[in-house]
This record gives structure tokens, sequence and C-alpha cells, in this order.
């Protein structure tokens, strides 16, 4: 059963967010059992390693933070959007000099290609956030269960911090989710602004622009005002700060229509409509 944290992730974007959270939590457990923790939210994953939120991983698009001199030495990439922040100290003040990456989770290759190119910057950052214990907050945020979700879909055993709860080892993620531990969102406006968002739902809806699927109507109340919303222009395109039209620019979309959205090279709704509708007179 997969954790309400990770529900909303594709697959394909899951197994890639998966192995990039393994590969953060053994790095940073090598320094020390106590030194990192992972929290789930109602649509993702936080991994903190010391005091510094080396991970934020969305359905949409990850936030990673990394060593800035090794960063600015990686090949540039489009698909990237380094943030040096206000603090003359770095963008996470934790680690001197840091800056934020914020990265699109589609297309997949892009992600994994980013990732690649700005793995050194990772690495030592994690090394220089490990020289701190995770705080009080990140211990009380801790879900092993994620963990070892994680660690199904990467085919290997993952640690434990050394404090957790002997009943969060190794139990199946049948529990309802945890709410109430700190969320530290930092992101750049002009990129995802929710009140664009509000606006793009307010204007068309919550059903699918695409093909018309409704989460409300296919999971109940639960699920309402669940939706992605997709740039019809799509921001690696950009590549710069842009005004962004909600009407204009935005339509809600489900996530498997936004996955194929995306596919390389990408289609545009109108494309897709064609698509499905094709496949829909062969049947």
């Amino acid at each position: 059963m997969v954790h309400p944290s990770l529900q909303s992730f594709s697959q394909p974007v899951l197994r890639q967010i998966a192995l990039l959270a393994a590969e953060i939590i053994e790095h940073a457990a090598s320094f020390g059992s106590d030194r990192w923790g992972l929290t789930p939210y109602s649509d993702g994953i936080r991994l903190n390693v010391g005091f510094t939120e080396i991970l934020t991983a969305l359905p949409d698009y990850i936030q990673l933070v990394l060593d800035g001199a090794r960063a600015r030495e990686a090949p540039t990439s489009t698909d990237v959007s380094l943030d040096e922040g206000t603090n003359p100290k770095g963008f996470y003040p934790s680690i001197p000099g840091s800056l934020k990456a914020e990265i699109e989770c589609i297309p997949l290759s892009s992600l994994e290609q980013s990732i690649a190119v700005l793995r050194p910057a990772l690495l030592e950052a994690i090394r220089l956030a490990a020289k701190r214990r995770a705080g009080k907050g990140v211990k009380a945020g801790h879900r092993q269960e994620v963990v070892d979700i994680l660690a199904t879909l990467v085919g290997r055993a993952l640690p434990s911090p050394s404090d957790t709860p002997e009943s969060q080892r190794n139990v199946v993620a049948d529990e309802s989710l945890m709410e109430g531990a700190l969320r530290r969102v930092v992101s750049s406006v002009w990129e995802r602004n929710p009140d664009a968002r509000r606006a793009c739902v307010a204007r068309y809806g919550t059903s699918c622009f695409v093909c018309r699927f409704s989460f409300e109507a296919a999971f109940g109340e639960f699920a309402r005002g669940f939706i992605h919303v997709h740039h019809l222009t799509p921001l690696s395109s950009v590549g710069k700060e842009h005004a962004v039209n909600a009407i204009a620019d935005l339509r809600p979309v489900c996530p498997n229509c936004h996955a194929m959205l995306h596919r390389d090279p990408p289609l545009t709704i109108e494309e897709l409509q064609a698509h499905i509708a094709k496949q829909h007179e062969t049947k």
C-alpha cells in the first residue's frame, strides 16, 4: 500500500524520487544515525539533514539545497532554477554559500539529467549539513514507514535514525498521515504562484481540461479540489522570470494527462485530445 504522501506521484517520477531520497538518506546516515529525518506531507515528502531541508519532493517539482561553489561548476540547464536567496550567508545559512535548485519532475529524462549533473553539489551540501544533528522538529516529524516504502521501491534496505521509536520500525504503511510537522516552503513565486493556480481553477474548474476526469466524481468528497495545473508554454522553455496569465497560460489537467503532455517532444492539449479520440475510435 502506498503512503498518502506518495499517492499523487506518477510511478516513473516516484521511482526517481525514491532513488534520490535513498541516496541522500544513505549519505547522511554515513555521518551519524542522528543526522537526518523524513517528514511526509499530504502531497509529498521532505528530507532534512541536520537543520537543512535538503530535499523537498512534490508531484510537479523537487527542491534541492546545494553547495553553491559546486553547483555553479555544474553544466547549466534551463530546466533548473538556481536561487541564491536573500541571506548573504547562503540560501540555507546552515550551509555557507548554499543555493536552492528547483527542478521540474516532467519530463523525467530532464529530471534524471539534472540530478546527475548536480550530484556533486548535493553530496557536498549533505556533508556540510550533517555536521549538525537533526533538530527536535525533524525527529518528531520523521515517519519510518515512508522510508520503508522507498526502500521497497529501490530494492534495498534503508537505515532508520537512531532514535526512531520501535513502533515505527518496519511497519506497514496503513496508518493515517500524521500532520503538524513544521514545513518551510521556499519557492520562486513567478514560477508557481499559488494565486495563479487558484485563478486557473476558479476559471476552468477541477476537471481535467484534456480528458474531463474529475477526482471528486471518482473518489468522493475527500478528493475535492485535487488537480494539477499545466503551463501551456513549458517553464523550462522560457528560462527566465516572466509574467503568467492564469487564464491564458494555465489549464487544469489530471496527473496522467499532465505526464503525457510533457512527453518528449511535448504535446499540446489539442494534440493529446486527438490521440485520445483516435484511441476511442479504434476500440
